[in-house]
């Protein structure tokens, strides 16, 4: 080589979970630079800071019993259809519904997309 110098720049970071079912995401956002030992991941010695990086961790389901069902994301349409059903006894006024909270939206649901036939 005629006098050249090229310099490689190496790093490396293990892929640690603490909790097999947590996401790497919440990881890696938890690390930083005083965490790194040698460039290893080490978890906190205080049990507070590791019960609350383990609490990040946990996904946000319903529960083992609701078959884990996830949080859902709201979107602008979700809210207006979860409104919707909310005023469904204004839809038909000689049905009636039982009452239920009017002011919070639920964290835990599931919608099924319908098909519509014949339409391309």
């Amino acid at each position: 080589m005629s006098g050249s110098k090229t310099s490689f720049e190496l790093s490396w970071a293990p892929k640690v979970n603490l909790v097999p079912n947590g996401t790497k995401e919440t990881l890696e956002k938890s690390k930083s630079d005083k965490d790194l030992v040698d460039g290893l991941f080490v978890p906190p010695r205080d049990p507070k800071k590791l019960n609350k990086l383990l609490r990040k961790q946990v996904k946000d389901t319903a529960g083992q019993k609701w078959f884990d069902m996830p949080a859902a994301a709201i979107t602008p349409e979700l809210k207006k259809d979860l409104q919707i059903v909310k005023l469904r006894a204004a839809l038909d006024p000689k049905r009636h519904y039982k009452k239920g909270s009017s002011e919070v939206l639920p964290k835990y649901f599931q919608v099924h997309a319908i098909k519509k036939f014949g339409s391309t």
